[in-house]
């Protein structure tokens, strides 16, 4: 059918039908092609020096605790992996929601005085912000920790992450009842 002998009003300006649809569909893909690149490089690009090194450190405390994190064919131990360009490329195909997510948790422990701290008093401190239910921040920002040692957990799946912080926060009840007198 011609656009002569297509009932209804004419695209304004005289412009096709279809030449509309093909110049809305290339801004359309392009628009949608730049929000894809810019989103996670902006994402990376909004971590602090301090939010990326409490990532780090909770890497470094789920690669052992409470066991040795398992190789999951790869090389060397977990906490060796706990490292900046593996922090870089987890965040390079991280959406931008998920990244502000996990910055929150970032914040939320380097605001409890976490940041820098190691051992069982860096595990104490995450129990206490954990509560009794793990919050959706804390949450986020262990599941990327988990994905910057192991390539085979994704940085949006939360499973994993959530199983940490209720073992960390059971273990801390746990200690807590046996020094009641």
């Amino acid at each position: 059918m011609s656009e002569s002998e297509r009932p209804g009003m004419p695209f304004p300006g005289g412009i096709s039908r279809r030449s509309f649809l093909r110049a809305t569909g290339v801004a359309g893909t392009a628009t949608l092609a730049a929000t894809a690149v810019a989103s996670p490089s902006a994402a990376a690009a909004e971590f602090t020096a301090e939010e990326s090194a409490i990532v780090l450190q909770i890497a470094r405390a789920v690669a052992v605790f409470p066991v040795a994190f398992p190789e999951y064919w790869e090389s060397g131990p977990a906490a060796e992996r706990a490292t900046n360009a593996r922090m870089d490329t987890v965040m390079s195909g991280l959406p931008a929601a998920r990244a502000e997510l996990a910055r929150a948790g970032a914040r939320r422990l380097i605001a409890a005085g976490l940041s820098g701290v190691t051992g069982q008093r860096f595990l104490d401190g995450v129990a206490e912000q954990t509560g009794k239910q793990a919050p959706p921040d804390l949450v986020a920002v262990v599941a990327l920790a988990v994905s910057v040692i192991c390539r085979h957990f994704s940085p949006d799946d939360d499973w994993i992450a959530a199983q940490w912080c209720d073992v960390v926060r059971g273990s801390h009840d746990l200690a807590a009842q046996r020094r009641r007198p």
